[in-house]
């Protein structure tokens, strides 16, 4: 499910600063957490690429499948994941259930998030500043994929995850997360690039839960 590696891997922000020369991975985290974490809530729109296995033993460079849309977040875990392009969808959480809905489908997963809800928990866990990051991943500065004054942040979950074999942060020198590349365990790459973070320090009552439209199907995973 595209959803959950949106979920779990999807470390979204953007943030401007005073620029800073990070040489240690405990600086840049210092400057991720001063950055990010007193914020209330956040807005920020996204471009996803999904490249296969077999694309990336290609030569030259190749564009996999796009997608668009924004995220919202309101701590601890109300999130919003609002896809426009190629298709809309929409996936939301309030803490206490996951709801992914497929309009073209008329149809509406729903998902306890108490079974489901991990991807969330990391996630939210990076939006308020990697405050825990240590204790999640084995850290490391590797080569940046985004060039010059830019810093590559490499995260391997410890204890390893099923699906994912390491995430790599793409970071400027104002602590602007501006890319997120996922590596998965058979060779696919996931590519997110990231436009400007508004801070949002309130939604609308009911903005993080979802409403089923009549004539929509519903399917209980999980219960």
């Amino acid at each position: 499910m595209w959803w959950r590696t949106v979920a779990g891997t999807l470390l979204l922000i953007s943030l401007a600063g005073t620029g800073y020369c990070a040489e240690e991975v405990s600086d840049i985290l210092a400057g991720l957490k001063n950055r990010y974490g007193n914020l209330a809530g956040i807005s920020v729109p996204y471009t996803r690429e999904v490249i296969t296995r077999t694309m990336t033993m290609l030569p030259g460079k190749l564009k996999g499948d796009m997608a668009e849309g924004s995220l919202f977040f309101r701590p601890p875990f109300n999130f919003k994941l609002d896809q426009q392009k190629p298709e809309h969808e929409l996936l939301l959480s309030d803490g206490e259930k996951i709801w992914w809905f497929v309009p073209s489908k008329s149809l509406v997963t729903i998902y306890p998030f108490r079974k489901f809800g991990k991807e969330f928990i990391l996630l939210s866990d990076v939006l308020r500043g990697l405050s825990e990051v240590g204790e999640k991943f084995v850290t490391a500065l590797v080569p940046s994929e985004g060039g010059k004054d830019t810093y590559g942040l490499e995260l391997r979950p410890e204890p390893p995850w099923e699906d994912i074999d390491r995430i790599v942060l793409t970071i400027t020198g104002d602590f602007r997360i501006a890319g997120v590349t996922i590596h998965n365990m058979i060779g696919g790459i996931t590519r997110f690039e990231l436009g400007e973070l508004k801070a949002q320090p309130d939604f609308p009552d009911g903005f993080f839960r979802f409403n089923v439209p009549q004539g929509v199907k519903t399917i209980q995973e999980g219960d």
